[in-house]
Parts: structure tokens; sequence; C-alpha cells
């Protein structure tokens, strides 16, 4: 019966303004990274990680996801704009997209790689969340 007090702990350290105001500034950090070629966002939380040892873990860990997570939209505005990958997992969208942009659909490109890029998290979370349900009571017996 320990479950729902932990659980009310959590989303009461997770909504907390500081967690915002970092998560949004990692954010905003990640995206101009991602523009330059060849720092992906696993780059990124290797030169960050050092200057985070002493920080809090409730900030810290989301500072970290929201780095990874928001590298490869960066990472898709270069390829769009340019035809140079700026992620490793945007190098296909330079074979499509960068086309587009050369016919002067360049808007429509981003706007179709941000749609992506907004599909892939949404995968990645439910795939997250069933991993959590179904897996990891099976690994905590073991």
């Amino acid at each position: 019966m320990q479950t729902i007090p932990a659980l009310l702990e959590a989303f009461r350290n997770m909504f907390q303004p500081i967690v915002f105001l970092t998560v949004f500034g990692a954010t905003l950090v990640s995206l101009a990274v991602g523009v330059l070629p060849a720092i992906s966002g696993a780059l990124c939380v290797i030169l960050v990680l050092p200057f985070l040892f002493g920080a809090d873990p409730i900030v810290a860990m989301p500072f970290l996801c929201a780095l990874l997570a928001a590298s490869g939209m960066g990472g898709s505005i270069t390829a769009v704009l340019t035809g140079i990958p700026g992620d490793n997992s945007n190098s296909a969208t330079v074979l499509d997209a960068f086309a587009m942009t050369r016919k002067g659909q360049a808007g429509r490109a981003l706007r179709r790689a941000t749609g992506r890029t907004l599909s892939r998290a949404r995968k990645s979370g439910r795939s997250s969340r069933v991993h959590m349900m179904y897996a990891m009571p099976a690994r905590a017996r073991w």
C-alpha cells in the first residue's frame, strides 16, 4: 500500500516550477545544438553530464531527457534547409525533405519533419509505458 503515496510524491516532484524551467531551457539548448551538424543529442548529454554531478536528480534527469529528445528536431531543421543531417537520425530526412526544399516547399517539409518527430516521440513513450508495466515487475523479482 505504499504505491499511492509514492506516486503522489513523484507527481509533486515532477510538477515543480524549476523542473518545467529546466526542461524548457534544455529543449531550447538542444534545438540550437541539434542544428549543428555532427553534434547529436547523445554528444550533447555527454558534454553536459559532468556539470550535473552535484545537481538534484529530480531536476537533472528531466534536463538530460529533454536534451536527448529535442535534438532530433534540431537536426531535421538542418536536414531540410541545407541537405546536411544535423543528427544521425535525420539522414533519411535529407533524401525527401531537401528535394522538397529545392522545389520551393521548405515550409511543408519542415511541417512534415516536425510531425514525424512528434509521432516518434508518442510511439516511444507508448512503448516505454508498456515496457514499464510488463517487463519491470519481472525484472524486479529477478
